[in-house]
């Protein structure tokens, strides 16, 4: 009944509208509803960090997931939301975790896909798998790496790789060898920033924090 009441509250970060429906009105803290799915997913992607305090605080699912993103830490890495991430991890958030039928498949995925070098950094610290491969054809790019590549974020590349991506292995065509030192095969240079015309990205500011 409160659904979706308490996903727009979390979409606008409207906390005192939330506590109303949760206390007074006894809405289900993960309720299904709207594009993102859930309250939690909804402050995630809008990046409204006293809110998921808030809503964690009330037991609201860290795992669920809602929304062809994948779940509330796939949301968070792709926009780009560092403190937001702390705050999930601190809550117990698995930073390896797969969201089947998602776009990105695994939060480390989301953040080099959005070229956020800080949050990629920091996931790779906390101990990210950095050759995770979803093996689903609905996601953009299998691997890691082919996931910065492809959407032309250089610097991911590059931190990806020093801490030993591997490019993916696609229906045999590649014999696994192939490390993050650039010696893909499939590459025109032998010069790792010269990579199929990756173009540099030095948009992470991290500008969505507030």
């Amino acid at each position: 009944m409160f659904g979706l009441p308490l996903y727009y509250a979390g979409l606008l970060g409207l906390e005192r509208l939330l506590l109303r429906l949760l206390s007074e009105s006894g809405a289900d803290v993960n309720s299904y509803s709207g594009t993102c799915g859930n309250a939690l997913q909804a402050a995630c992607y809008s990046g409204h960090e006293d809110v998921v305090r808030m809503l964690l605080d009330r037991a609201a699912d860290i795992h669920a997931s809602g929304s062809e993103d994948g779940n509330v830490l796939v949301t968070t890495c792709y926009g780009g939301y560092e403190k937001i991430v702390r705050i999930l991890r601190n809550a117990g958030a698995n930073i390896d975790i797969y969201v089947p039928g998602s776009s990105y498949g695994y939060p480390l995925g989301a953040a080099v896909a959005g070229g956020h070098e800080k949050v990629v950094r920091m996931l790779i610290d906390a101990g990210a798998n950095v050759n995770l491969d979803t093996e689903e054809p609905q996601v953009y790019c299998r691997g890691i790496l082919e996931a910065a590549g492809a959407m032309g974020h250089k610097n991911a590349v590059r931190i990806v790789r020093d801490a030993g991506a591997k490019w993916a292995v696609i229906d045999g065509d590649s014999d696994g060898d192939n490390n993050a030192g650039g010696d893909n095969e499939n590459s025109d240079s032998d010069d790792p920033d010269d990579n199929d015309g990756i173009e540099a990205n030095n948009d992470d500011s991290n500008d969505n924090i507030e």
